[in-house]
């Protein structure tokens, strides 16, 4: 008896278009750190990749730009645009990267990505003023640009374009070695951020990051804002995250940036950094006490938390209210905000790509 042989065909992978390209817009020190990201991703990515077009509203910025991308294996070519010149442009990217180091240029592009439904990434570094640099990182499909996660970023923007110094790179640090390092290791933050999203949103696929995220160069953490036209107590922060933010998903023991965008004639931004406990699934202070009753005024008395049904909660309330000391208030709740920052007009951060 002879065997029975079966020949298997194996399917053929369905490979990305040819010619997938993406269109960098900003062409200073942040494109040209992120090169060797734009590189893995290109080498890495689910298919044959385009042109890179790196634009800047400074041509000799875009031509080298393209000529250090080309030098590095990066098949790229610059082009003098600025965000204002996008619609008629006639350039028709895949994705849009966006580095640029001003907060209303970076609304620009995110508003044209979003009429035209292309996935948009972007990288923003900030210096608060008395604090060591952060930065921000976006990274949205199709879907994500007319949902909260955009909604957040351009809330965002909009606060921090009326108090940015425009200084750019090169006023991030002012020499300081901390600042430095800092910096250095968020520009490595942002090469592996790149070069991760890229691949997925090459091959058609969801990143597998959230939307926005903050990093200080070691640690990466999800952000969200919340609007507002007054400082929030650490229990409405607290009801706004976990109770009304139901598009966001928080893992126990995860650690958020909350940042809270205040508006009016003079725009102001805080930025909280909180963990979601495993114990209790409640949100929790790191460093509270550095908040302090003047941070918080106008303050109404503190109302009771929805999610507040231990004894526990309603004693420290109750005695808050009883010995109207908003200090002892604010502490004896477990505050939720870390005070890093509070830009202002009169102290403005300092923005770069």
């Amino acid at each position: 008896m002879t065997k029975s042989h079966q020949i298997v065909v194996a399917p053929t992978t369905t490979q990305l278009r040819p010619g997938w390209t993406p269109l960098v817009l900003g062409c200073g020190a942040g494109t040209r750190g992120n090169k060797s990201g734009m590189k893995r991703a290109v080498e890495d990515g689910q298919g044959d990749y385009g042109t890179v077009i790196y634009a800047d509203a400074v041509a000799s910025h875009a031509d080298r730009a393209a000529r250090e991308a080309t030098e590095a294996g990066i098949p790229a070519r610059g082009i003098a645009l600025s965000t204002h010149d996008l619609a008629k442009s006639g350039i028709k990217p895949d994705v849009i990267v966006s580095q640029l180091d001003r907060a209303d240029a970076q609304l620009a592009a995110l508003d044209y990505a979003t009429e035209r439904g292309i996935p948009f990434l972007s990288y923003f570094l900030l210096a608060p003023p008395r604090n060591l640099p952060i930065a921000f990182m976006a990274a949205f499909t199709p879907d994500d640009l007319t949902g909260p996660p955009a909604d957040d970023l351009r809330l965002a923007l909009r606060t921090i374009a009326p108090i940015t110094a425009r200084r750019g790179a090169a006023g991030l640090t002012d020499g300081e070695v901390e600042a430095e390092l800092r910096v250095a290791g968020i520009r490595d933050q942002f090469r592996q951020h790149l070069s991760s999203t890229l691949r997925k949103l090459s091959a058609g696929l969801t990143p597998d990051v959230a939307p926005i995220v903050a990093t200080d160069g070691e640690r990466v953490a999800p952000v969200v804002v919340l609007g507002s036209d007054r400082w929030a107590t650490p229990i409405e922060l607290e009801e706004r995250v976990l109770l009304q933010r139901r598009d966001i998903l928080i893992e126990p023991g995860s650690r958020i940036l909350v940042v809270e965008a205040l508006s009016g004639e003079q725009p102001e931004l805080r930025l909280h950094d909180v963990v979601f406990r495993k114990t209790d699934r409640r949100l929790g202070s790191r460093g509270s006490q550095t908040v302090t009753a003047a941070d918080f005024a106008p303050l109404a008395p503190v109302p009771p938390s929805p999610r507040s049904t231990t004894q526990t909660s309603s004693a420290l309330a109750t005695r808050g209210e009883r010995d109207g000391s908003i200090v002892d208030a604010l502490v004896g709740l477990a505050a939720i905000a870390i005070l890093l920052s509070a830009a202002s007009r009169l102290a403005p951060v300092r923005s770069s790509d």
